[in-house]
């Protein structure tokens, strides 16, 4: 069985922390910045109390993360994918992103791919790799221009920038069920 994976938002996290952390038993770490806060995205089997990670963080919140969105309709996932987008969490908003590919085909499943790529342009960004995430929501930013409903398109910045503010809204009766 595997263990669980979480999210922690806190405001600052060190190297020694999160040596202490991983000690603890926290493994398979990914740290990303967002404007306001610190992202520790990680799987954990132990004690998150007071002798767990919240003796080493002691500000922040932790959520554990959901996996399977199977049941949910493509008008849930854009939902969630829009209060994600306002709160710069796109990693998780890439995992509901990927569902949608997942059930689409043609069309649809070419735009998700192109909204998929502008997504990940700024997790790279949140993991300090800018010229990466350039790089991705530049390809992904013509495919929309050439696969997509114009509405989409024009929320887009034409330069590259973080955080991106957007909302699926315009697009949901495209891609609902």
């Amino acid at each position: 069985m595997q263990c669980p994976r979480y999210l922690c938002f806190t405001d600052s996290v060190d190297d020694i922390k999160l040596q202490t952390l991983k000690s603890k038993g926290l493994f398979n770490l990914i740290t990303r910045k967002h404007t306001e806060c610190i992202e520790l995205d990680f799987r954990y089997q132990g004690d998150l109390g007071k002798s767990g990670i919240w003796s080493i963080i002691e500000n922040g919140e932790v959520l554990k993360v959901e996996d399977d969105f199977s049941s949910l309709s493509s008008t849930e996932i854009l939902l969630n994918t829009n209060d994600l987008i306002k709160g710069e969490r796109y990693w998780e908003c890439h995992n509901y992103l990927e569902e949608l590919w997942k059930r689409y085909s043609g069309h649809k499943k070419v735009v998700v791919h192109d909204l998929i790529g502008i997504i990940v342009s700024q997790i790279k960004v949140q993991m300090d790799q800018w010229e990466v995430g350039k790089r991705v929501y530049e390809r992904s930013y013509k495919d929309l221009r050439v696969h997509t409903v114009p509405a989409l398109f024009q929320q887009l910045p034409s330069e590259f920038g973080y955080p991106l503010k957007i909302s699926f809204d315009f697009i949901s009766s495209t891609l609902e069920d």
